[in-house]
């Protein structure tokens, strides 16, 4: 375990005034506590088999846990009907393993109809069975809600470190463009930025770019989108959620905006 940060007065007698938050990822698992003012308390990052020894035990008032998706398509709230979603179904990949499941996104009126990879999830869900657990993209999506405001046109991209990038467009205050694609290389981006771009009419000009994830700056995809956007800015925690910089990670924070995201989950 990379054990990141405990405050000074992180007090595992008052854990039931405290929400975890756990990010599952495929080969490594985030964690963050924080309490009832967003106040940042414990922070790690561990291995899928490693134990967080010092959360062993307690019962947290809340537990929130974003999960990886298989592929997820949305729906209007208003036009949104229970009795539909085996079609909606439809239009998400049939692994055979999964049944879809449902989550209101509020921020953009829509629902997100969607495919949880439960695969690393039974190691929380049995210490924490009241666990609520929502999909990675519904994390992601109301952790730039705050962002996304008025006329501004908007393109979002986030890139995981298990070869996918989520990239989203959002205009007028509203969600325009959702999907993710798997990528390889820096070739796999640019292809599919020149495709999203043509596919929503936006080859004509450049936008604004809120970045986050597994990047950095100067490396090969970030390099990429410099060639689509002249002004691209990293997601800030605090700026959108609340969140005080995590100690001596400013420059990584970026890295845990669906992590902190889960706060805005409703």
């Amino acid at each position: 375990m990379n054990h990141i940060y405990t405050s000074t007065d992180f007090d595992s007698r008052r854990a039931a005034d405290y929400t975890l938050l756990v990010r599952v990822g495929q080969s490594a698992d985030t964690l963050a506590v924080v309490d009832n003012q967003s106040q940042l308390k414990f922070f790690a990052v561990a291995g899928p088999q490693q134990q967080v020894e010092a959360l062993d035990g307690l019962s947290f008032g809340q537990v929130r846990i974003a999960a990886a998706d298989h592929s997820y398509s949305f729906v209007p709230e208003a036009a949104y009907d229970a009795a539909l979603l085996p079609v909606y179904g439809r239009f998400l990949v049939n692994d055979g393993l999964t049944v879809p499941e449902v989550s209101p996104v509020a921020p953009y009126d829509v629902r997100l109809v969607y495919q949880l990879n439960r695969l690393g999830l039974e190691r929380y869900t049995a210490a924490f069975p009241e666990a609520a657990i929502y999909s990675k993209t519904h994390a992601y999506l109301c952790s730039i809600s705050g962002r996304i405001q008025g006329e501004e046109r908007l393109l979002t991209v986030d890139i995981t470190g298990d070869a996918n990038a989520c990239i989203g467009f959002f205009a007028d205050g509203k969600l325009h463009y959702c999907n993710d694609f798997e990528i390889h290389e820096p070739a796999d981006l640019h292809y599919y930025m020149l495709a999203v771009l043509e596919h929503l009419g936006l080859s004509d000009g450049k936008l604004p770019v809120l970045l986050s994830g597994d990047i950095a700056a100067g490396d090969p995809y970030y390099s990429c989108l410099t060639t689509y956007s002249d002004t691209i800015t990293w997601a800030d925690l605090e700026e959108l959620i609340g969140i005080a910089g995590l100690p001596d990670l400013q420059q990584d924070q970026h890295r845990f905006l669906s992590l902190f995201g889960l706060l805005r989950c409703v």
